[in-house]
């Protein structure tokens, strides 16, 4: 019997948000953004802190202008943007040792995240797993800065169901802990929210029969759904 498992990243995997990180915490500092993305990015900034926007929009915003940074940027050029920007120690304790189990028990798995493609890419290539994640076009090896595909919310749900064969009639996990995931969980046989910090998504884990899990519980949680198949 085929198992996949689809992660969501950040939160998830990663500790913090990768798209806001990368932005804030290396493209800024390292002044390879213009005066006018630097207060357009100020402004966002603003706007989440105070409500005005959603996280869903917040992440779409942010991707939006991640992609005028790396417009006119080579592929070779960004990548090394990424080695330079990812810390291992991100990524939260207990996923390397998961990802080995699922390889193990060769579980299918997947990083479906609504980030940016360069920063999902060079991380699920760490973690050594196969990715889906917001694009921006690419033209003659160089970053054009046009967004194509943010996959946030029930993209997510479209990706999986793109990739499960129904014929085959396959076991599937999903790992998500945001409003942003709600699709994802919905989407597979074993839904586990990681970490949740909103109230009515705890609410909606207890109706839908997601098992909500924490950095100290999911190995074992996990572990106990593979075995159990």
């Amino acid at each position: 019997m085929k198992t996949v498992a689809f992660f969501d990243l950040d939160k998830t995997l990663y500790d913090g948000y990768s798209v806001v990180d990368f932005f804030y915490q290396y493209i800024l500092p390292n002044k390879l953004a213009s005066n006018e993305i630097l207060n357009l990015a100020q402004k966002l900034s603003a706007d989440f802190n105070s409500k005005k926007i959603s996280y869903n929009e917040a992440t779409e915003k942010t991707v939006m202008l991640c992609a005028e940074v790396l417009k006119g940027r080579t592929i070779e050029i960004v990548s090394k943007w990424q080695e330079a920007f990812f810390q291992p120690s991100k990524l939260f304790p207990y996923v390397l040792e998961l990802f080995r189990f699922l390889k193990e028990k060769k579980v299918e798995a997947y990083i479906i995240s609504a980030s940016i493609e360069p920063i999902v890419t060079h991380i699920s290539n760490f973690i050594g797993v196969k990715s889906f994640s917001s694009e921006v076009e690419i033209i003659d090896n160089v970053y054009s800065g046009k967004v194509f595909n943010i996959l946030n919310d029930r993209k997510k749900s479209t990706t999986i169901k793109d990739i499960l064969d129904p014929k085959l009639k396959p076991i599937s996990l999903g790992f998500g802990d945001s409003m942003g995931d709600v699709s994802l969980l919905d989407s597979v046989t074993y839904g586990l929210l990681f970490e949740p910090a909103d109230a009515s998504l705890i609410e909606r884990a207890k109706r839908s029969d997601w098992r909500i899990v924490n950095r100290n519980s999911i190995f074992s949680e996990v572990t106990k759904i593979i075995n159990g198949l």
